[in-house]
């Protein structure tokens, strides 16, 4: 009955955030997360229609106000729990330091107190290091790849994110002197996450969720993975993303 009152979901998502969900130049949503709800639309009859035009900031106001109704992919933390109730995680991408290689190493956080880093404004890792009063410049983003290009051209010193999707924007940018330099104490949760006034499409989720089968786990998960680290323009950069998924990719 819940299902038939409400045959469309209207989903959140990132524009800009691939492997894992992105706008594609046709103007359709692809990705990792995209893959899974389509699956579950098939196993619910729903629709789930992703808001197309509007950026990560803005998609978490109409969230907050009821305009849409469920993240596909998203960091769970205390604000984001006050109107929205998470899914288990399926995906665990830790954050870590990028810096050009012309810089030296940077052990970790401590590394860069008074330093120039750049952030995406509104993602969980940026929450975290404004909270976590690390001592660092932060300097906010609309998007990973901005925050690239500003490494690039020099006018941060650090860019911080998660490994899988900011490797896959180096390398489609071609960035051949941006790489991993330090790690930090951070770990990216991405899960589904529904609106908290919906609890019986909650549980529905969950259940559908549950008839996702572990080879259709894996073979979602192997084609985003697998097509983020084709053709490499840093090995090593290949080898620290390849370890890092290796030992972080769940199970719903």
């Amino acid at each position: 009955d819940w299902i038939a009152a409400h045959p469309v979901i209207r989903v959140a998502g990132d524009k800009a955030w691939a492997p894992i969900e992105f706008l594609e130049r046709n103007g359709e949503f692809s990705g990792l997360a995209v893959d899974y709800l389509a699956k579950i639309g098939e196993l619910l009859g729903v629709k789930f229609e992703y808001d197309r035009k509007s950026s990560w900031l803005q998609v978490t106001k109409k969230m907050k106000a009821r305009t849409l109704d469920m993240y596909s992919a998203v960091a769970p933390f205390e604000e984001r729990r006050e109107y929205a109730t998470f899914r288990k995680p399926y995906l665990n991408m830790p954050a870590v330091i990028f810096t050009r290689s012309d810089l030296p190493f940077s052990g970790g956080l401590e590394s860069l107190r008074g330093r120039r880093v750049a952030v995406v404004g509104g993602y969980a890792i940026a929450d975290y290091l404004t909270k976590g009063n690390q001592g660092l410049n932060l300097v906010y983003t609309a998007s990973v790849d901005e925050g690239l290009r500003l490494l690039q051209q020099k006018d941060v010193d650090a860019y911080i994110g998660g490994i899988l999707v900011t490797g896959h924007y180096i390398r489609l940018a071609g960035y051949t002197n941006i790489t991993v330099s330090g790690h930090t104490p951070f770990t990216l949760r991405v899960a589904m996450a529904t609106r908290s006034d919906w609890p019986v499409f909650n549980q529905i989720l969950q259940k559908a969720l549950t008839h996702v089968g572990e080879n259709e786990h894996a073979g979602i998960i192997g084609k985003w993975v697998g097509l983020t680290i084709k053709t490499p323009v840093d090995y090593r950069l290949l080898w620290q993303i390849s370890l890092a998924v290796g030992l972080t990719l769940l199970t719903l």
